[in-house]
């Protein structure tokens, strides 16, 4: 999704679109079950569980998001349609988010809905790679009232470095990102999405609705503060994820913290 590797061009257009779909490429996942849990004072105090649900035709059904903090389990269930050119996400919390796709199944448009009224709406634009034959998110500008509210851009550097820049209220951040080949399972960074706007899109995301992410995303660093995030992963014979490491380095200090994956197959 965000690696950008050996770029050929830049679209957002699905009358110009050259590359068609890679389905094959993904495998056979039927669950994709992904937990976190946050300790305090070493203790384990929230336990978050996403668990995401793909048919046979590899698309994503549904998505269960459970937090359970303490006795008290909070679920966010959200669903899934289809349509020749849209994908409607139903949220039980009352949200519906409605992509329009192009000729390759990636989105290039939203509307967000938070009871039935239109909040934010969402443009996106892709970058072709040559080295994986797919098409990489390079460009999301997020709009409030008809008003640009924040863009985010992913700017191939090399093979492997990308710079992940976030402007938002005309303030301007900027992100090394750096990557790896090899990520057969085309699983996405759990962590990536904490980043502003791509929270609302976390089950498009999963969905493989913007853009193919062929790459692991080994390590971020904020070019303005004195920090690094690096990412380890575990993987399975089949080069599947059975967990990822997030370590934050600032002022001499490290932070880590850990999510697993349970995934069963068709």
């Amino acid at each position: 999704m965000f690696c950008i590797l050996t770029v050929t061009s830049c679209c957002n257009d699905s009358d110009e679109l050259i590359i068609d779909p890679q389905t094959n490429v993904y495998p056979p996942f039927e669950t994709v079950a992904i937990t976190k849990v946050i300790t305090s004072s070493g203790v384990p105090r929230n336990t978050v569980t996403d668990t995401y649900k793909y048919d046979k035709n590899k698309r994503l059904a549904s998505r269960t998001l459970s937090q359970s903090i303490s006795s008290y389990i909070y679920d966010t269930d959200y669903n899934l349609s289809y349509s020749d050119n849209e994908v409607i996400i139903t949220e039980s919390t009352g949200c519906e988010l409605r992509y329009t796709l192009n000729s390759v199944g990636n989105a290039i448009s939203c509307d967000y809905y938070e009871s039935g009224i239109k909040t934010r709406s969402y443009a996106f634009e892709y970058t072709a790679s040559s080295t994986y034959n797919m098409w990489m998110l390079s460009k999301m500008t997020e709009y409030i009232d008809d008003t640009v509210f924040s863009v985010l851009e992913f700017t191939a550097l090399s093979n492997q470095k990308v710079l992940f820049t976030i402007d938002m209220h005309n303030t301007i951040d900027k992100v090394d990102m750096t990557f790896e080949p090899g990520n057969s399972s085309m699983l996405p960074n759990y962590f990536i999405t904490n980043y502003h706007p791509l929270t609302f899109h976390q089950t498009a995301i999963y969905a493989r609705i913007l853009g193919a992410q062929p790459a692991w995303l080994t390590k971020l660093e904020p070019q303005e503060l004195n920090e690094s995030t690096t990412f380890s992963y575990t993987l399975d014979n089949n080069g599947w994820p059975e967990s990822c490491k997030e370590t934050v380095s600032y002022d001499g200090l490290e932070y880590n913290t850990t999510v697993t994956y349970d995934i069963t197959c068709y």
